[in-house]
């Protein structure tokens, strides 16, 4: 008789446990569903602003470059699904860190990644204001006199990471296994 008491004590607390697991997983799942229900996302919006100068650019090629992007920059924040579990790991690092990306608008893997990095962000609840974006040309020289002329590059993109102010590491042209993995790896190491 105890045996059976104890048995059904503790299916009963596996059960429960089941229960507050998927309860938790629910609401966690509610906020993503939020930000992928916004009409216009922020990162998006705030990686617009950074594209609009190259977009009322004089230079013919640059604004199309920059229009293109632009284009491809929702489509591709929708579509990325982040891991979920990973993302939640993440979510600590996100008012310590910040991001600087050196890509160029013309660059396909500049145009896969740099969506799938506002999607990480975005998610983990970081402030799209410490995202920036730092335009090179075909040649892969700064456009401007800024952090892609003095950081030493050779691929575009380069993300680079910044824990607590200080450089924790990049994220070269692709990723190795997924945005947020990667962006972990490097958090955690």
């Amino acid at each position: 008789m105890p045996d059976t008491l104890y048995f059904c004590k503790v299916k009963t607390i596996i059960c429960c446990s089941g229960i507050l697991i998927c309860l938790f997983a629910c609401v966690g799942n509610k906020k993503f569903a939020q930000l992928d229900s916004n009409p216009h996302p922020l990162y998006i919006h705030h990686m617009e602003s950074m594209l609009s100068v190259d977009i009322n650019s004089d230079d013919s090629a640059t604004a199309l470059w920059a229009k293109g992007f632009m284009a491809q920059l929702e489509p591709g924040y929708r579509a990325y699904k982040p891991n979920l579990r990973v993302i939640k790991r993440l979510e600590k690092y996100k008012n310590r860190i910040e991001v600087k990306v050196i890509g160029g608008n013309w660059c396909s893997d500049t145009r896969r990644e740099i969506p799938r990095l506002c999607k990480v962000l975005a998610y983990m609840g970081m402030p799209e204001t410490k995202l920036s974006y730092y335009r090179v040309n075909r040649d892969k020289k700064s456009v401007q006199n800024d952090f892609a002329n003095q950081y030493a590059f050779s691929f575009v993109p380069t993300i680079v990471i910044y824990l607590d102010g200080k450089a924790a590491g990049k994220i070269v042209e692709v990723t190795r296994l997924s945005m947020e993995k990667d962006m972990l790896q490097i958090l955690e190491k």
